[in-house]
């Protein structure tokens, strides 16, 4: 594989490593905001039963007196707090839309990444492939010339023998005579 297909991969496995890093950070604070506003909704839930069960409790004993100003600054404190804790929702549900709203591009950067960094294995798969084939060849040219040699060699050897039994028969047939 050259240097450059290499160079190229590792940038793309970087690239893809910091959009995943940054992608999981961004996610992060989104579950931290539906987090508080789940809290929130729960808080905002338990107070309204708070608020309900004191329009319908009876005054307790120690306290006899019709409409006191304990009583109405009780549910006057509950009612705000319970006002402040709607607001307050409100803003957490902005925040998490805030944070989905931040979160989707990443997401899409980070789906782009991974397509890239896929696109450049692939790349470098085939160009593996292509280098492992062209190596094949090499081996099996040079094996193929190997043989080429080691058989012309046979025959020479062969021939050369050929012609020496020959001589050497001629030479013990011609010497009988």
């Amino acid at each position: 594989m050259s240097r450059s297909l290499k160079r190229i991969l590792r940038i793309r496995r970087l690239a893809e490593e910091q959009a995943r890093l940054e992608l999981e950070r961004e996610t992060q604070r989104l579950r931290q905001a539906q987090s508080a506003r789940l809290h929130m909704a729960a808080q905002v839930h338990e107070q309204r039963e708070q608020l309900t069960q004191s329009f319908t409790q009876e005054p307790s004993t120690t306290a006899r007196q019709p409409h006191s100003w304990t009583q109405e600054s009780d549910w006057l404190l509950a009612e705000a707090t319970l006002e402040f804790s709607s607001w307050s929702r409100m803003q957490l549900e902005q925040w998490c839309i805030q944070e989905a709203e931040r979160v989707a591009p990443l997401a899409a950067a980070y789906t782009e990444r991974r397509k890239e960094l896929h696109q450049v294995e692939r790349l470098v798969e085939r160009q593996n492939a292509a280098d492992r084939t062209a190596l094949d060849r090499r081996e099996q040219a040079e094996a193929d010339s190997w043989f080429q040699i080691e058989t012309e060699r046979r025959r020479r050897r062969a021939r050369s023998e050929s012609t020496s039994a020959v001589n050497a028969n001629a030479m013990r047939t011609g010497s009988d005579f």
